[in-house]
């Protein structure tokens, strides 16, 4: 769509009376008139329609704008100018619709009103229509004041950058982007002062945790030296007991031997009469002891039946209980389920009685407004009273279910706890009877099984010591294992949280990807749809493609919109697209194909592999970068290869840009250090083995005695400090509540300046890429601007950024070189050469994001003869095809080139009047051409 000014209609401003028409306008119109006929008029009206403010319009108020106001004499009280455009559509067939659209301004007192089409509208709304035509009134990217070209040319880096500012609207952005830079410097102070406070409880904790580890250990020690003296006890118990028994067999010998002599001595009788009376003794006790063992027989036959009833009774109840246990379930839950549905019911009835309490309020208020009783009508009355009962029939069955329920349970209750208090009777006396029958079988079994008991369980003890001191050893091995795993696993986490954020990142444009291409002319991202012809151009082609590496490629501008809102309602990141149909490309320059020197050079995009589809999209990515094998090849290249200066890359990624920017490649890691580093590492185990032999056990047992003095003088110095250990547990429970606040704190302020650097960072971006779309577009078109004006291959015009990072925020240096001349300073050009300097430039802002018109007033004052044909020549080349130009002209060489004129003259009075005449210059042409035809 393109737009083309037709019509310029004034009604009684500044120096026009009545209603004024000017046109048809041409491609190449050119504005005549002597000095004060009001050409200068026409040009406010066209700013003033265009939004411009009072003061730029040599005005105090817009009342005295209204023709003969400066001399109190005004011929209305509303004025108004308009602009009518015409809208040239093409579609695909290439047929071409016209319609025309209007933008009025009007001046009503002194107020104006916008109007488009007749409609009125705010400022606002008004000013977005002229955007979207491409006019932007703040920027000025319509218009050139009388004077203004010369002071262009002088203007100081600063003032450039501020006019770039402007133009990109990125200056829009500077208050913006310095609150947010500070914002971020104060969140970075913060977070600083907070790590630095972190650091030094952080230092506190460490020392407590030390003092504690200290205490720990001690404790561990002491516990240790405790086991050691009940092994030392047992050891001593074992020795001493084998001792006995060895004293004891002794003693056995003895008596023995003191027997036998006894024997010897004493005469038959005695020793006969001895017998007789120690076999009556013998008798007696045997006789007492069979006694003993029969009454025992006779009471365990007696008890015997009684323990198996009570056995038998103690099963049963036991069976018993475990019934009314289950019954007891099953009625606690039915009692739950009845309790809940209670509930629901009660609410129910409390919703349906606040329903009823509303209705009857409403009713009544109803009433009360109305000034008469509602009545309800029978059949409401009759639906009323239905509810009603069925809400009461419904309650009394509830109400008789709760109550049948709550009886059942209190009956089972009475049941459960009757069973057991007879469970317990039974219990206590099953309990009785069998602790009497241990009673009685413990005293016959007593004397056999104590020796027998002691054994075992020393045997047991002695057992168990040895597996313990196992387990102590397979406990302490394990314990250094997991300490090693718990470090690996801790070094794993680490790197897995690090990794984290990016891995999910890598996740969400991935899966933005596979949805945007359920719609048709997505494509995917440029990295993905191309390959180099060989891997040793992997790294070169990524840094050329730079950050176009990641743009979607899409088939339709319309395509693009569509992908907006999708991520716009599915909140994902920003991303950058590639409408095949819309970005502008320039063609390869095929005389970079024929380059010889340096060896191997190529143009990047002749070693990348692509479907054709996407020639389009890569061209705009890589333009006619090249690239070389070495850094050296590529400098000279792109700085010493004559006027042009060329994007280069070498294989190892470093970038030549053309504005002398220079960004380095890749590094690779030296292997062999690490190997050497690991041989350092590598463990001789023979020697350890040979070193293993040569131990002095003899020696280690003396070592041993004194390690273990030693250990009892540091256990007499740690007791010492054993009761600072609560001290210490205090002080690291104050410590780690100190921790646990600062750290909370410092991760905030890590938030918080997290979130100011992503907020400066992303302003820092859109401010970036509005100035250098703008630069960009400037540095690329102004040189051959620059040669079509000077008509000369050897003029060179070229824009530097001082900085290359953030360019906004120093200056931009224009310099131009004059046909025949050399380099000099823009301030050392003449005046003529400035003009055309400045015109250059101009022409270059103008043909970013252009609009449909531009008006010059007297850019050919400064110019001379000669370069004034140039420029004409120029514009009327480049109104031919490109854009339509209005200029305020004094010269005839430069108005004489132009398609057509527009006359101003003045009719003197107490107020001038300004008249204009139109003349169609094409006309004279084709009479001229029909002439010479015939000639």
């Amino acid at each position: 769509m393109s737009y083309f000014l037709k019509y310029v209609e004034i009604d009684n401003f500044k120096s026009y009376k009545g209603h004024i028409v000017i046109g048809p306008l041409r491609k190449f119109t050119a504005i005549i008139g002597p000095n004060g006929s009001g050409k200068s008029n026409l040009m406010d009206a066209i700013s003033f329609v265009l939004g411009e403010p009072t003061k730029s319009l040599r005005v105090r108020k817009l009342s005295e704008l209204i023709h003969g106001a400066p001399i109190n004499k005004p011929v209305s009280t509303r004025a108004s100018v308009s602009l009518i455009f015409v809208t040239i559509k093409t579609d695909r067939h290439g047929e071409r619709t016209e319609h025309e659209k209007r933008f009025q301004r009007l001046i009503v007192g002194n107020a104006s009103e916008y109007r488009v089409d007749g409609r009125q509208l705010s400022a606002t709304e008004y000013t977005e229509e002229l955007e979207n035509m491409g006019i932007i009134p703040k920027a000025k990217n319509f218009l050139i004041f009388q004077g203004q070209v010369e002071s262009i040319a002088m203007k100081t880096p600063k003032e450039f950058t501020a006019m770039f500012e402007e133009l990109s609207r990125s200056g829009e952005l500077k208050e913006e982007y310095e609150q947010a830079k500070q914002e971020k410097n104060k969140a970075e102070q913060d977070t600083h002062a907070n790590f630095q406070k972190k650091k030094g409880v952080e230092k506190q904790k460490k020392e407590v945790r030390l003092e504690k580890e200290v205490a720990q250990k001690y404790a561990a020690l002491k516990t240790q030296y405790d086991e050691l003296q009940l092994q030392l006890k047992l050891f001593q118990l074992y020795h001493n007991k084998q001792e006995l028994t060895e004293k004891r067999e002794i003693a056995d010998k003895k008596r023995d031997e003191v027997a036998k002599l006894e024997k010897r001595k004493e005469i038959s009788d005695e020793e006969i009469k001895a017998k007789k009376k120690e076999l009556a003794v013998y008798n007696k006790e045997l006789a007492n002891d069979e006694q003993k063992v029969k009454e025992l027989e006779a009471q365990i036959n007696k008890n015997r039946p009684t323990y198996i009833k009570a056995k038998e009774n103690s099963t049963h109840h036991q069976k018993k209980l475990d019934l009314a246990r289950k019954t007891l379930l099953a009625a606690e839950k039915c009692h739950s389920a009845h309790n809940d549905e209670i509930v629901k019911y009660d609410d129910d009835l409390r919703e349906v009685e606040r329903l009823r309490r509303e209705y009857e309020d409403k009713l009544q208020d109803e009433s009360q407004h109305t000034g008469r009783n509602l009545a309800l009508e029978e059949n409401q009355m009759k639906e009323y009273r239905r509810l009603k009962e069925e809400a009461a029939k419904k309650m009394t069955q509830f109400s008789e279910e709760y109550d049948s329920i709550d009886r059942q349970q209190q009956v089972d209750k009475t049941n459960v706890e009757q069973e057991q208090r007879s469970q317990k009777d039974h219990q206590a006396r099953i309990k009785q009877t069998e602790s009497r029958i241990e009673e009685l079988n413990g005293k016959i079994d007593k004397l056999g099984g104590y020796i027998a008991d002691l054994e075992r369980e020393f045997n047991e003890k002695q057992t168990n010591v040895q597996l313990l001191e196992r387990e102590v050893t397979e406990g302490r091995k394990r314990c250094g294992e997991l300490e090693e795993e718990l470090d690996q696993v801790n070094k794993e986490i680490g790197e897995a949280r690090s990794d984290r954020n990016e891995t999910s990142r890598a996740q969400r444009r991935a899966e933005l990807i596979e949805n945007l291409k359920q719609f048709p002319g997505v494509y995917g991202r440029l990295i993905d749809l191309c390959e180099p012809t060989h891997k040793r151009f992997q790294m070169a082609i990524t840094k050329v493609l730079g950050r176009n590496m990641d743009s979607i490629v899409v088939e339709r501008e319309t395509t693009v919109q569509s992908c907006l809102r999708y991520m716009k309602e599915h909140r994902y990141e920003p991303e950058t697209f590639l409408p095949l149909d819309y970005i502008k490309v320039t063609p390869v320059n095929e005389q970079l194909r024929e380059l010889q020197e340096p060896k191997n050079v190529k143009l990047v995009l002749d070693v990348i592999k692509y479907d054709k589809q996407y020639y389009k999209a890569l061209l705009y990515a890589c333009g006619n970068a090249l690239v070389c094998d070495s850094d050296d090849d590529a400098r000279r290249l792109a700085y010493e290869s004559g006027h042009h200066k060329n994007k280069v890359v070498s294989l190892n990624g470093t970038l030549f840009s053309k504005s002398g920017v220079i960004s380095g490649g890749s590094s690779q890691c030296d292997s062999k250090q690490i190997y050497d580093m690991e041989d350092k590492f590598e463990l001789n185990y023979k020697r350890l083995r040979d070193d293993l032999k040569k131990i002095n056990y003899e020696q280690v047992d003396k070592e041993e005695k004194l390690l273990i003095k030693q250990m009892a003088d540091i256990e007499a110095q740690l007791q010492k400090h054993l009761p600072q250990t609560s001290a210490i547990d205090a002080r690291s429970r104050e410590v780690k509540t100190t921790f646990e606040l600062t750290n909370a704190e410092f991760e905030r302020a890590r938030n918080a300046a997290k979130r100011a650097r992503q907020a400066f960072e992303k302003i820092k971006k859109e401010r970036y890429d509005r100035f250098n779309a703008l630069y960009e577009h400037v540095s690329t078109c102004i040189d051959d601007i620059y040669k079509s004006l000077t008509n000369s291959q050897a003029a060179v015009a070229c824009l530097t950024a001082e900085d290359a990072e953030e360019p906004y925020k120093g200056g931009i240096t224009y310099n131009c070189v004059a046909p025949g001349k050399r380099f000099q300073a823009m301030e050392n050009l003449s005046g003529g050469e400035k003009t055309v300097a400045a015109i250059c430039l101009l022409f270059a802002l103008r043909s970013f994001k252009p609009a449909p018109f531009f008006l010059l007033d007297e850019v050919d004052a400064a110019l001379d003869n000669t370069n004034i044909g140039k420029v004409a020549d120029f514009i009327r080349e480049q109104s031919a095809s490109e854009f339509q130009c209005i200029v305020i002209s004094l010269k005839e060489q430069f108005y004489s080139r132009a398609d057509a004129l527009v006359g101003i003259y003045p009719e003197p009075g107490d107020c001038i009047t300004s008249h204009c005449l139109t003349l169609d210059l094409n006309q004279f042409d084709e009479r001229e051409n029909v002439a010479n035809t015939r000639g």
